[in-house]
């Protein structure tokens, strides 16, 4: 695998407010602010979400797919070719290893469409990580 040059994770969709009590808008950025898309409408449908939401998930969609990748190529090799592979310490994988990367995969398919309702869902603030960590 390559390695990745696009903004690292994570990131989130975020409202952002207008002058009125309308949002003017919706980001996904990262959770340290960096803005990644911006949708520019007052007006945004369910469609405009769940796209947020999909887009959002990406890096963690990533990390779980590339997980899952490492963990299928160490399965499939088998004990024997994967020592000869890997060397004489190999361990095979373990099925905390596989539960592990079953939890990264559910986690970010949860991410990419749980929060993408018909109406106009909860996201965190302009001013707020929904991670609450510090910006």
């Amino acid at each position: 695998m390559t390695d990745s040059i696009h903004t690292p994770g994570p990131w989130e969709k975020v409202l952002v407010d207008g002058p009125t009590s309308e949002p003017a808008g919706l980001v996904v950025r990262t959770v340290h602010g960096k803005g990644i898309v911006w949708w520019d409408t007052p007006c945004l449908d369910p469609v405009d979400y769940a796209n947020a939401q999909l887009i959002a998930a990406a890096p963690d969609l990533l990390k779980a797919c590339q997980h899952a990748t490492s963990l299928y190529d160490h399965l499939a090799l088998g004990t024997l070719e994967a020592a000869v592979k890997y060397g004489p310490d190999y361990e095979p994988p373990t099925d905390e290893d596989c539960l592990r990367t079953r939890g990264l995969l559910g986690d970010a398919i949860a991410k990419a469409t749980d929060d993408a309702p018909a109406h106009a869902p909860d996201v965190a603030t302009e001013d707020s990580p929904s991670d609450g960590s510090q910006e």
